[in-house]
């Protein structure tokens, strides 16, 4: 028996398998990672949010090629964010 398809789903939300994500967004320092790491980083930022610091987490995804665009942005704008105070 096969499956139906869903055509009605949104598909532009769906980010490229070609560039990174932030996955939990924050002000005070971005963690970078992939793979089996990037749990563990989440899990990491959930407890620096506990503790009262809000960290970013970032999925590269794929590694090649990395998506520099995206890790920049973020960097860039914690910088910009630390340079204002």
């Amino acid at each position: 028996e096969k499956a139906e398809v869903d055509f009605s789903a949104d598909l532009s939300t769906v980010p490229a398998l070609h560039s990174a994500r932030v996955l939990r967004p924050g002000d005070k320092v971005t963690v970078a990672s992939y793979g089996p790491t990037v749990k563990t980083c989440l899990d990491a930022a959930a407890v620096a949010a506990e503790e009262g610091k809000s960290v970013e987490a970032v999925d590269l995804r794929p590694l090649a090629p990395l998506d520099l665009d995206t890790l920049a942005a973020q960097t860039q704008e914690l910088v910009t964010k630390y340079l204002k105070r």
